[in-house]
């Protein structure tokens, strides 16, 4: 979601506060300070600095600001707290974003939960005290030095608690707790899936050893625990333990929500015999482990679906989904019977620091469909919850007091991750977002002390004068300055810019951990067939490139389908078919062909399934309007199927010589009669499949074909297509070029989704047939 915007420094000096030309939208505690009992105090000013989020977007969004308001007299109820530390919760990332629909428009004060120091108290305030430490927990405006509460969302903190602690305790924990108490019924002998464990699960796991669940954890294998057998609510449990060995039921936790993870994992610990599976990155599985997770699942290098059915052939018991889209269905069906998924956020949509509106209809577009109907026939229960929409003030009490009773008793006890001062917000929303946190992150509104930033200024510049011989030497410098740097700063020429105008630069930006992680098959870049080097057209300068997907937009369903229908009983077992992880349709594939070679699958089967399938309605028309004008025309390919597929359809057709290039996965019979396949490319687009982003091959084709033109570009680019993966290639033509979506298809939708954000630059042009679309180039052609 978010765009390459520029992140502010790292440490940014308090400015003064911008005033308006109407009020500020900002919490309810940002008030005129004062104290009912001094009134001759009303007129004293008092400067106090806070977090102000000034518009949408980038970090730079959240200025540090000094406000000077006037002391007025406490309202009845009231308390004045001292601000020492605050919570960092992923609701600021999405609210900094506009994604938080609780939180009012900037500019406003986010901070939904702090602890400090009671320094004044109003009229009728019988439990609170000048002096008193207290937690507080409000929809926003935390992130400041001193606030103005009603007492009643104030909470007595334990004598042996940190204000760090306290800070840290109450979304995440009243979060976990409601959904695994209130909601999920959880209890000896269920299992819990934590998703992020490193986040958001530690303290469900420790509440649930509490009571008794074993806890299983999906990890990166870097992460995984050095032994295999974990205490558990004070006995020894082995990983790997299945229905069939002991009877234990299991429960899935996704925690996105990066400090829900921990609260849950610590939680899942106060309830005795219930198993934790969880998700977390690789250098962190030995946290985890320690904290009380039982099976690390890796979720980048395994499918966690996958690896909890090996364990538990049935599924889980309960779901707990911060995640949203796919994620959420693939929970649905991890679930057995009388299982509960609680959802409670969609991070799917998060991928950047700014909005981004392909996320977000992807997310959307993915989401869990059920009818009333179906839901009863499969016996599983779907529950929603955010807390921010519990008004009950009861409920949360009792909550509180529940898990400060536990946290006395040493049953749970909050990680705190790291701390940052309010001039280093920018570095503390960044940690979270990137996914490096074991645990909360701390915001502390005390100024960082003069001496400690002459300390860091100074080891800076120790550092500056430590790399200054090795930049002095002239000869190691060249090999690697002169030509490697000249071509990463080859832009492409102008007037191809002007059609790309979603620039790729920005897209690396959006890309988060994925970068390092999702492609593994770097030898693989730019593999294609040696007949796709083939030219079609006449060697003239043609005025338009046209690109087409393959599946359902030239021809009329799935080519991975349709290949299937060649194995015996003409379908996959459900345990291949729910395999798939979004995002890795190209490994999925991978272990389909696999499986039918296992089955005695013939290529000459593979060929005939292929050459069954029909073309798209009015698509031969099309094909023989452009082979008529291939002066005008110059034809490719862009598509996540493969070289096989595509070459003998396109062939068996007629129409292969149409085609200048074809760009997809390399694919080819080996020795033994196995059709293999090979990832396309690496990349850094956070919104495509991780073997494929079609704006980068769009993008440098056009470089490519504009150098070989002798600098002249294309007048238009024209892509036609159907799929969720073409809408990456459609941000990047400009407002000449047209994008043309088979209607009612996912590229069509979302593309009318995202028509509000005016991201699409390009004309719109929906088709049902081939002729829609010749209709249209002939009326761009007859152009002059």
């Amino acid at each position: 979601m978010m765009s390459g915007e520029e992140a502010p420094t790292q440490q940014q000096p308090p400015e003064p506060e911008k005033k308006t030309d109407g009020p500020a939208a900002e919490a309810p505690q940002e008030v005129q300070l004062g104290s009912a009992s001094t009134p001759a105090a009303e007129e004293t000013p008092l400067s106090y600095r806070a977090l102000v989020l000034t518009g949408h977007g980038g970090y730079e969004k959240v200025k540090l600001q000094v406000k000077t308001e006037t002391r007025a007299p406490l309202g009845a109820g009231e308390v004045v707290v001292r601000v020492k530390a605050c919570g960092l919760n992923f609701a600021e990332l999405l609210g900094k974003q506009g994604l938080y629909e609780l939180l009012p428009a900037p500019p406003v004060i986010m901070g939904m939960e702090a602890s400090g120091v009671i320094e004044a108290v109003g009229e009728g305030v019988k439990d609170r005290q000048v002096g008193d430490r207290v937690i507080v927990m409000s929809r926003n405006g935390m992130w400041q030095e001193v606030v103005v509460v009603p007492a009643s969302i104030t909470f007595a903190m334990p004598a042996q608690m940190s204000f760090e602690e306290g800070a840290a305790l109450p979304v995440n924990y009243v979060t976990a707790y409601m959904m695994l108490f209130e909601m999920a019924n959880v209890r000896p002998g269920k299992s819990v899936l934590i998703h992020m464990a490193a986040g958001n699960l530690q303290r469900v796991t420790q509440l649930i050893q509490h009571h008794g669940p074993e806890l299983l954890c999906s990890v990166r294998p870097s992460q995984r625990p050095r032994v295999s057998v974990e205490c558990v609510g004070g006995r020894q449990l082995t990983g790997g333990r299945g229905e069939g060995e002991g009877g234990g039921d299991y429960c899935r936790v996704h925690s996105r929500h990066r400090g829900v993870g921990v609260a849950v994992t610590q939680l899942c610990q106060t309830v005795s015999d219930v198993t934790v599976f969880g998700t977390a990155s690789a250098a962190k599985h030995e946290t985890i482990a320690q904290g009380g997770v039982t099976h690390p699942i890796d979720y980048r290098t395994k499918d966690y679906v996958e690896e909890i059915r090996k364990i538990s052939p049935k599924g889980v018991d309960i779901v707990l989904d911060p995640l949203g889209g796919s994620d959420t269905q693939k929970g649905f069906g991890l679930l057995k019977p009388l299982g509960t998924l609680v959802v409670f956020g969609a991070a799917n949509c998060v991928t950047g620091q700014k909005k981004n509106l392909l996320a977000m209809a992807k997310t959307w577009y993915n989401q869990l469909s059920l009818t009333a109907l179906k839901l009863m026939q499969s016996n599983k229960a779907v529950c929603g919850f955010h807390l921010g929409y519990i008004t009950d003030e009861e409920l949360i009490s009792s909550t509180m007091a529940r898990l400060l009773e536990l946290y006395e008793e040493g049953k749970i006890k909050p990680r705190i991750d790291s701390r940052y001062h309010f001039e280093e917000v920018a570095d503390a929303m960044r940690r979270m977002h990137e996914r490096q946190n074991i645990g909360k992150v701390i915001l502390l509104p005390e100024a960082k002390a003069e001496e400690v930033k002459a300390e860091e200024a100074k080891a800076e510049e120790a550092k500056a004068e430590e790399a200054k011989p090795e930049e002095a030497k002239p000869e190691e410098a060249k090999p690697e300055e002169a030509k490697p740097e000249e071509a990463k700063s080859s832009p492409e020429p102008e007037e191809n810019v002007e059609k790309t105008e979603a620039a790729v630069s920005e897209k690396e930006e959006e890309a988060t951990e994925e970068r390092g992680t999702a492609h593994r098959f770097l030898h693989a870049a730019n593999m294609t067939a040696p007949s796709n080097q083939t030219p079609a057209a006449p060697q003239h300068q043609q005025r338009f490139l046209v690109l087409f997907d393959f599946d359902e937009t030239i021809v009329n369903e799935n080519s991975d389908d349709a290949v299937v229908r060649a194995l015996p009983g003409q379908r996959l077992p459900d345990w291949l078919r729910n395999s798939y992880r979004e995002g890795h349709y190209n490994e999925h594939m991978q272990k389909v062909l696999v499986y039918m070679a296992e089955q005695g699958v013939s290529e000459d089967s593979i060929r005939s399934a292929l050459e069954k399938i029909p073309p798209t309605p009015g698509l031969p028309t099309l094909f023989q309007y452009l082979q008529g004008n291939q002066q005008d025309f110059e034809l490719a390919v862009v598509s996540d199927a493969n070289m096989y597929f595509i070459e003998t359809w396109l062939e068996r057709a007629g129409v292969r010589h149409l085609f200048a290039k074809i760009f997809t996965n390399p694919a080819s019979f080996d020795a033994t009669g196995r059709l293999v396949l090979l990832p396309f490319h690496a990349h850094a687009c956070s919104c495509c499949p991780n073997n494929m982003c079609k704006q980068v091959i769009l993008r440098e084709y056009l470089a490519g074909r504009q150098k070989e033109r002798g600098g002249a570009p294309f007048q238009r680019v024209f892509y036609i297509g159907d799929g969720a993966n073409d809408i990456c290639p459609s941000l990047a033509l400009g407002p000449r070029d047209a994008a043309f979506p088979r209607r009612d298809f996912p590229m069509h939708r979302l593309l009318l989704e995202m028509s509000q954000g005016a991201k699409i630059k390009a004309k719109v042009v929906p088709w049902v047939s081939g002729e829609d679309i010749v209709n249209s180039l002939k009326e761009i052609v007859e152009e002059r």
